[in-house]
């Protein structure tokens, strides 16, 4: 096989890891039916649902003692379970049906509660042991608690959809959430990084009405999802919210908000960390905060920039640290204050910082034919390239300009492929369309 094909593997292979990367976990495909055909028998009082079996309900009314086992539960009517014990197994909710569950439940692992309709849980739910699913599609109320004690329980909110838990206790597990959905939580205690993930475009919001327990250090490093904390919340737990934008005396996920931030990038760049962000709208806005910390509790502030005051088009700002001494991790937060004094906590970053840190830029990757290499002139002063079997085939290549501390180079003469762009210290992959 040649040079051309293995490289083409290896970036397709490239490419599928990083997908698989992004879709792990939140990508249920969730099963589907209705109660006219695939129904094995009628739900009644003390059902047996075994696997293999799907049981149908169409009326109105309550039942008692139901077993599920590994088989199927679908709801077509309005239906109140007593005593249902889960085992494992799928309980669908149809876009006709109402399911209100009782008691206090467990997820013992492999169950998935599907609802195209509305679900009312009246008392406390804990997920637990492995592979455990709640998916929403329309409604779903929980009075009591919900609980997710494993790390493949999963709560998916979907495009456009609402979901109301009393007190959401998070030990390990997801919270999995699309464009527009709405997820209302009186009390919240979070106790593991990065909960929260946003698998769509646009936004997502989590409104809080009580108590926020905030224990680990990033509820999510999605930044497309908005917390809104009603008036009088109270934040406890020493945590931080990580990358959300956050948003106080918010009063309701539909309320317009004063920034509609599009990107916030901190990264370092010859010596320097550069602070990057952009916003699609801003509505009364005074100016932006920047505040750094190396513990993300005790907050130093660097600078304040000037907003656009109320503005429907995009725009971009741009703050650069320089007053770093030595390495170490740092977080980066970005504040917004209106012209009343009222002020939101936007975004928070984080960046491991390297003095003397020998940074190479290389773009566009991939390419068609030129790349661009930035980096500092002594970096630049010895530049190879080899191609996938470690050939040095620098004499094929041709050095268009070189200024500064940018160098630009014509690969036409290379063959498509991955290929290894060496300078003083650094080895970067580049591939050629």
């Amino acid at each position: 096989m040649n040079t051309y094909f293995i490289s083409i593997i290896l970036f397709i292979l490239f490419l599928t890891e990083i997908n698989i990367a992004y879709s792990q976990g939140c990508s249920l495909v969730p099963p589907t039916g209705n109660c006219t055909s695939g129904c094995t028998s009628t739900l009644t009082n003390g059902a047996n649902v075994n696997g293999g079996q799907v049981y149908c309900y169409t009326g109105t009314g309550i039942l008692n003692n139901i077993n599920l086992n590994g088989g199927t539960i679908r709801v077509c009517g309005n239906l109140t379970i007593n005593n249902l014990n889960i085992n494992s197994g799928v309980i669908l909710i149809t876009t006709s049906g109402t399911l209100t569950i009782a008691q206090n439940k467990f997820f013992n692992g492999n169950v998935k509660l599907i609802n195209y309709g509305i679900v009312n849980f009246l008392g406390n739910l804990t997920l637990q042991n492995s592979n455990n699913y709640i998916y929403n599609a329309n409604i779903y109320n929980q009075t009591g608690q919900l609980k997710l004690n494993s790390s493949t329980s999963y709560f998916i909110n979907t495009f456009n959809h609402t979901a109301a838990i009393n007190n959401l206790f998070i030990n390990s597990g997801r919270l999995c959430l699309e464009d527009n959905s709405i997820l209302i939580i009186n009390n919240l205690t979070n106790n593991q990084n990065n909960t929260a993930s946003f698998n769509s475009l646009g936004n997502a919001c989590v409104r809080i009405t009580g108590i926020a327990n905030i224990n680990a250090t990033a509820f999510s490093d999605d930044p497309e999802i908005g917390i809104c904390l009603a008036n009088g919340v109270s934040v406890l737990g020493g945590g931080g919210w990580g990358a959300v934008s956050v948003y106080n005396n918010c009063n309701s996920c539909s309320a317009p908000l004063p920034i509609e931030l599009i990107n916030f990038s901190v990264n370092q760049f010859n010596g320097e960390v550069v602070l990057e962000w952009s916003t699609a709208s801003e509505l009364n806005n005074d100016y932006f905060t920047i505040e750094r910390s190396n513990d993300s509790k005790k907050w130093k502030e660097l600078s304040r920039i000037q907003g656009t005051g109320s503005s429907s088009f995009i725009n971009k700002y741009l703050y650069k640290d320089s007053d770093l001494k030595e390495d170490g991790g740092y977080y980066y937060r970005l504040k917004q204050t209106d012209f009343d004094g009222k002020e939101e906590l936007l975004a928070t970053r984080y960046v491991n910082y390297i003095l003397n840190k020998v940074e190479v830029f290389l773009y566009p990757n991939p390419t068609n034919n030129i790349i661009t290499i930035e980096a500092n002139k002594k970096e630049l002063e010895d530049i190879k390239i080899y191609n996938f079997l470690g050939e040095d085939v620098t004499n094929k290549i041709e050095r268009i300009s070189t200024k500064d501390n940018i160098e630009v180079i014509d690969l036409s003469n290379l063959i498509s492929g991955l290929y290894t762009v060496k300078t003083k210290t650094t080895a970067n992959k580049v591939y050629k369309k």
